[in-house]
């Protein structure tokens, strides 16, 4: 009835291959803990130690500068 890029509403946007489809039904705490578990539905533990040591190094690399900026602070701060 439509063209692949006609909906009843004239042309679609394509979809972004970097941004998945948000699911309307689920609360996004659930669509959060989705993302570690496979398609078959077990916990994907490689994924979560992958995410894990992200963040550690993400951490590791804000931790000087979370210093230096309270060492700032406490200098511009009056008494």
């Amino acid at each position: 009835m439509f063209p692949y890029n006609q909906g009843p509403l004239g042309p679609r946007r394509p979809r972004n291959p970097f941004f998945p489809v948000q699911h309307v039904n689920k609360p996004s705490s659930q669509i959060f803990f989705d993302y570690f578990k496979t398609n078959d539905g077990h916990w994907d533990f490689d994924k979560i130690s992958q995410s894990i040591g992200q963040v550690n190094k993400i951490v590791k690399q804000a931790d000087p500068l979370v210093k230096q900026m309270a060492s700032i602070v406490k200098k511009v701060r009056p008494k």
